[in-house]
């Protein structure tokens, strides 16, 4: 899940914004998941806002949820 966050950031404008939670969440089970992340302080949810200034409910990655990644990451690449 934390990498689908990451992965799916939302592009408007130039740079990137808050990803938006159905695009992560497709259904209960994913919903469940983002809502344990949130306990253990890996991820935030909140509200997004487009360039054109529409809002929508968007989640990113806190720091310890980007070393968690990372950590994630480097364990996958060692033989």
């Amino acid at each position: 899940m934390l990498k689908k966050i990451e992965n799916n950031q939302y592009t408007g404008g130039a740079y990137k914004r808050a990803t938006f939670v159905d695009k992560v969440c497709r259904n209960k089970k994913d919903r469940l998941v983002l809502d344990m992340l949130c306990q253990k302080g890996l991820v935030e949810t909140g509200l997004g806002g487009t360039v054109a200034g529409d809002v929508y409910d968007g989640c990113w990655l806190t720091p310890k949820g980007w070393e968690a990644l990372r950590e994630v990451v480097e364990d996958r690449h060692q033989p």
